[in-house]
């Protein structure tokens, strides 16, 4: 016999420690004498998941072989209004009798992998967001019981209240982040998937003459070229190799800083998160800075690296450098290599014009 009061504590618990939630939706499962249960996280900027381990494997092929498209459930549930019904459905309230048999999901997925029967629910969160919870049977066991369906609506309220108290700690983990990077005394913005400004310490907010938004408040840069990097930064592929850092001006050419995008992943990103990363600007304090040290402080160049750099800037070749420095071509074109890497550039040209872009040329060549 279930402890009600304690799975209820655990309930709570997974708003604060979300890595707790497939235990819940196992414990729902259970509750269920069902397979397992899963939750989906529906948001403007996309969708995140988690579901108990006894169907983890099962779900990550609904979701990567795209079942979900045909899966009529919330269409259904949508088209009779079922989004504001504060209970768990089932197949009784979506289909005439047995007719979800010939549903393609149920048919082509959900039965052959040993489901077929499920009780869900909606729950709406902050910002129009949502939250799909199901519990999944086996065809065999048959539908879900009243008493069934009685325990978990019992449930229902513990868990939309813990949906939402964790999408309102997710905020205030990336409200304290950015706020964190101003006391540090670096302008901050934390952007959800499609670049949506979530929230921007005072500092970032400061810099209007380098950014501005669009449509559903996205980020956007007055630099076109930067711009189109930035977008290419936030795509899901990008962020998933690591960071960029990208060279831009402001709109009138004047000022020049570099926009660091750092990827927010795993455990820091759960469930209910929208902040998918978080951007953070670095410029030049004026014309007194020496190109080597901004350098060297925006993409964590050594004294070589920066010194050949601000060279290349200047319009110097490799050999050029060799021979007014005396360092060996082959020392040069090593430094030049972790350069490229450090900066994200991949042939020497592109790093040339991201140099040139970023170091003034009255600045180009001066000596730290």
């Amino acid at each position: 016999m279930m402890d009600h009061a304690a799975f209820e504590e655990r309930i709570y618990e997974a708003a604060i420690v979300p890595d707790l939630w497939p235990q819940v939706l196992a414990d729902l499962g259970d509750l269920s004498k069902g397979v397992g249960g899963v939750l989906f996280s529906v948001m403007k900027t996309g969708s995140h998941w988690t579901a108990s381990p006894s169907i983890h494997d099962t779900m990550t092929r609904f979701v990567q072989e795209e079942w979900f498209r045909l899966n009529s459930r919330q269409a259904i549930g949508f088209a009779k209004g079922l989004e504001n019904e504060a209970r768990f459905i089932t197949e009784a309230d979506l289909f005439e009798g047995d007719a979800y048999l010939q549903d393609p999901t149920y048919r082509d997925f959900f039965v052959p992998n040993g489901l077929g029967i499920h009780a869900s629910t909606i729950i709406s969160l902050p910002q129009g967001d949502s939250i799909i919870l199901s519990v999944e049977r086996a065809l065999a066991e048959g539908p879900m019981e009243p008493d069934t369906l009685e325990r978990l609506d019992r449930l229902r309220p513990h868990l939309a209240r813990s949906a939402m108290m964790g999408a309102r700690l997710a905020f205030e983990r990336a409200r304290t982040a950015v706020e964190t990077l101003s006391l540090l005394g670096l302008p901050a913005v934390a952007l959800s998937d499609n670049g949506q400004v979530r929230v921007a310490n005072g500092m970032f907010d400061a810099e209007r003459s380098l950014w501005t938004t669009r449509g559903d408040d996205r980020l956007a840069l007055f630099d076109p070229r930067a711009g189109r990097l930035f977008e290419a930064a936030m795509q899901a592929g990008s962020l998933a190799r690591g960071g960029s850092s990208i060279a831009l001006q402001s709109r009138d050419g004047e000022e020049r800083a570099v926009m660091h995008v750092v990827p927010v992943r795993l455990s820091a990103r759960d469930l209910f998160g929208r902040t998918a990363a978080i951007a953070i600007l670095t410029k030049a304090a004026g014309a007194q800075v020496a190109p080597t040290a901004l350098l060297k402080a925006l993409f964590d160049l050594t004294a070589a690296e920066s010194n050949l750099a601000a060279d290349l800037a200047a319009g110097l070749s490799l050999e050029e450098v060799a021979a007014h420095t005396g360092r060996g071509i082959e020392t040069l074109r090593s430094h030049l290599k972790r350069i490229r890497q450090k900066t994200g550039c991949r042939r020497q040209a592109e790093l040339v014009a991201l140099m040139m872009r970023l170091v003034p040329p009255t600045l180009a060549g001066a000596a730290d």
